[in-house]
């Protein structure tokens, strides 16, 4: 087997270290190339006797000429400073004021730590022994016994691990505080900036829940004797380190004041990042080309734990609300495979996007309802049991479900998996029969011609169900009346179904008396099918007049973030505002701003979502609450971010400074929504000004995903806005290497700071390529044409 026993001097003032690894089972007849990245390499030697080597800036290898043929250890001693600026490697972040150094080695950044071999597929054991000052806490994947030596710096060495990926690898060093939680066989460890034990202790409480729960359904004890939650202060994402998953505060850190919102993502980041310790880092992925495998089954996973350690009442409402931007992504003709046929490593950041995680998360739960739950939950604990401490493939998962349920689940799935886009089904209605089609869905029109989609399709009339797969162009199902059919009901499957013009009216009308999931993926193909012209705006129209009595956490809050998208494009649209109004005003009025005893799971989600958007839409409801801006913190949490972008609407003159210090302060949610009220301010001069002080100050999730975001969907703002974005894409390219960052903010922000200047927006991007954020400048450029698309359409056709 191969091991790393790694020693590390770390002088934290400076940043600087210095280490050694003794490398055994490494042996070739040939050279030996090891990955290594930005370290400064002092010597080499093979059984203690120095040898050659050579240095290949270009391929980021150290070579090894003569090889190693009786595969003695390997020890190389190096030298390297963490990076600073970025979030990849071993790299300084912050823990509120103070700093601390840690690692994000996913999926090549090992080599920036230690010279190893950087692959999923080459696991090894890892020793690790650290030197660094005294008054300073060092956490890695396993525990650690410490002691002080003779120059009065600490020594901590830390148990081996079970083989594991070179991207598991975990250094956390700085002035954590710990909060340790020894109620179970597990102990859990909840590491922070000082001063936030409580929400350490109610995060420690929901990892036990999980933990318990995730041995449960797997079958499969959590392999190590401890697990980590590691939360810094500006960190972009959670990371699935085996036994020290890090991440942000914003993940780990929240109490019961938080937005509901922000609760309910951080326990799914929680649960997702506990999957892994089975899902990804038990049995790890043999290529990055099988990346969704980690992704997607960790995402569906959330909601599956939260049931079984009851969590949550009902957590797959939850899910659907997570997923649903899956299909978005993937109805554009920039999408990708699931798995692709390949990933170059450099790739894996930039498409960790909707389509790997959320499109390959319902792909799954189409499976399980396929299959059944029971036959399911066999296959996986098979195939945890089957690959434990190894590597697996995509394949090797169909083989177990395959066993399990002796049903063709890799011909259904590979189809999936491996295809781009997905697909539309029509319901028409011929004589006495119903008849399906099937094509793909796109947002912006195209002449591909393609395969039918092997679809898990179950029909449902007058109580009487059937389920088949539908993998031809068209079906006819004889003696069937298309006005009471339900196709897929529970809408579990991953496609759009589209009534027939003289359907839908009859459909439309019967939108309030179908189950909840139906309603809802009514009411999503509906926003999808506006987009691609499948509706005309009078149609979509009609859909949101029937939605809006409805009383459903799912058809609600997909309203509202349908108008979040809607409202930035047709804003200057009257009979499009004047129903979105209508909505936000009935739903605001029934919601009240304080939950009731009895309500269902999920309501303060919903309000975040309905009062913001009311705030967005309706000048009187945000005057009313602009006021209260002074004392948003004691308001109720699922009004705050609804406060502050009335507050910042009114456009006061001292709005941009308030929402700016609360922005880069140390309450990481209330810097998220100030960042997102930030966009709304109305004067394009004082709104760059504010962009050009949060450049450098507010931390870079929110910047990215927040503050960037809502000012490109600001009408009064898009031409200043794109100025000032052509002008820092650069800065924002740096800070943001390593993540997927750049790819995020340009999704979010080219579909709508582009409206009206299409064609200069597309010639900036023909003359700068920016390699990391490539794929969400492609998704936002696409976007942005449909909704140019769908402006054109709209304008040219007034109502009569």
């Amino acid at each position: 087997m191969l091991t790393y026993d790694i020693t590390l001097e770390v002088d934290y003032p400076t940043n600087v270290f210095r280490g050694h690894v003794d490398i055994t089972g490494l042996g070739a007849t040939g050279p030996i190339e090891l990955d290594s990245v930005g370290l400064a390499i002092e010597s080499v030697q093979i059984a203690g006797r120095p040898v050659p080597f050579e240095l290949d800036r270009e391929a980021h290898k150290l070579v090894l000429p003569e090889g190693n043929p009786r595969s003695e250890p390997v020890s190389v001693s190096f030298s390297g400073r963490a990076g600073e600026g970025i979030q990849t490697g071993f790299f300084v972040s912050r823990l509120g004021s103070l700093k601390a150094l840690t690692t994000q080695l996913e999926p090549e950044s090992c080599r920036r730590l230690i010279p190893c071999l950087d692959r999923p597929d080459r696991k090894a054991s890892f020793r690790l022994r650290v030197t660094t000052q005294p008054d300073l806490i060092v956490i890695s994947n396993m525990p650690a016994d410490s002691h002080t030596i003779p120059d009065g710096r600490k020594q901590w060495t830390f148990a081996p691990t079970p083989p594991m990926a070179t991207y598991l690898l975990y250094l956390g060093i700085g002035p954590f505080e710990e909060t340790i939680d020894d109620q179970g066989p597990i102990r859990v460890v909840v590491a922070g900036p000082a001063g936030m034990r409580a929400q350490a202790e109610r995060t420690a409480r929901i990892a036990r829940e999980v933990l318990r729960g995730f041995t449960d359904y797997f079958d499969v004890p959590y392999p190590l004797p401890k697990l980590h939650l590691v939360a810094f202060s500006d960190f972009w994402a959670g990371m699935e380190n085996w036994g020290a998953i890090s991440g942000s505060e914003d993940q780990y850190l929240l109490d019961e004041t938080a937005s509901p919102s922000g609760l309910e993502f951080a326990e799914q980041v929680i649960a997702h990042e506990i999957a892994h310790q089975w899902f990804g880092d038990l049995v790890t992925l043999r290529t990055w080309d099988d990346l969704w495998l980690n992704e997607a089954f960790a995402t569906f996973a959330v909601p599956l734990v939260q049931e079984r350690a009851r969590l949550r009442r009902d957590p797959w409402i939850a899910f659907v609300m997570l997923t649903q931007r899956g299909d978005r992504e993937d109805s554009l003709w920039s999408t990708h495979p699931v798995k692709p046929d390949s990933y170059e490593a450099a790739e894996i950041m930039a498409n960790a996007d909707a389509v790997t995680y959320l499109k390959g998360a319902r792909l799954i739960r189409m499976i399980q309802a396929f299959l059944g739950r029971d036959e399911f939950r066999d296959g996986i604990s098979e195939y945890l049991r089957d690959h434990e401490c190894g590597n697996a493939r995509s394949e090797d998962l169909w083989v177990a479900l395959e066993e399990e349920s002796r049903q063709p689940i890799s011909k259904v799935m590979r189809t999936w998996v491996e295809r781009s886009g997905h697909p539309c089904i029509t319901v028409r209605q011929v004589g006495p029969d119903v008849e399906l089609t099937q094509r793909r869905f796109t947002f912006v029109p195209g002449s591909r011609s393609e395969p039918a989609w092997p679809i898990p399709l179950t029909v449902e009339q007058a109580g009487s169900r059937e389920s088949f797969i539908f993998d031809s162009e068209r079906l006819t199902l004889p003696n069937r009346d298309a006005s009471v059919l339900r196709l897929d009901p529970g809408r579990t499957g991953f496609f759009h179904v589209l009534w027939a013009p003289e359907l839908r009216a009859r459909a439309i009308e019967q939108l309030g008396s179908l189950p909840s999931v139906d309603r809802w993926a009514f009411v999503h193909d509906a926003y999808g099918f506006l987009l691609s012209g499948d509706y005309s705006l009078e149609e979509y129209l009609a859909v949101l007049r029937a939605a809006t009595p409805a009383t459903d956490r799912l058809t609600v809050e997909e309203v509202a973030r349908s108008l979040d998208f809607l409202h930035p494009v047709l804003y200057d649209v009257p009979r499009f505002q004047e129903v979105a109004r209508g909505f936000c005003r009935a739903q605001t009025a029934r919601l009240t701003e304080r939950s009731s005893p009895g309500e269902p799971e999920g309501w303060d989600v919903v309000r975040d979502w309905v009062f913001w958007m009311g705030a967005r839409l309706d000048d009187e409801y945000a005057r009313s609450l602009a006021p209260r801006f002074d004392t948003i913190d004691r308001e109720p949490p699922s009004v705050r971010q609804a406060i502050a972008t009335a507050f910042a609407r009114g456009g006061g003159s001292d709005a941009v400074d308030r929402l700016l210090a609360r922005a880069r302060g140390d309450d990481s949610d209330a810097a998220s929504q100030a960042c997102l009220a930030l966009g709304e301010i109305a004067d394009p001069v004082r709104l760059v000004d504010a962009f050009d002080k949060a450049l450098p100050s507010v931390r870079m999730a929110p910047l990215y995903s927040c503050l960037i975001p809502s000012g490109a969907a600001n009408p009064v703002a898009r031409s200043s806005l794109w100025a000032w974005l052509s002008r820092n894409l650069r800065e924002l390219e740096r800070r943001a290497q390593g993540s997927p960052m750049l790819a995020v903010c340009a999704e979010r922000s080219l579909p709508f700071v582009g409206i009206g200047r299409i064609e200069d927006v597309a010639r900036y991007f023909e003359r700068e390529t920016f390699a990391e954020g490539l794929p969400g400048i492609q998704r936002g450029l696409e976007l942005l044409h449909a909704n140019e698309r769908l402006r054109a359409s709209v304008l040219a056709r007034p109502v009569s």
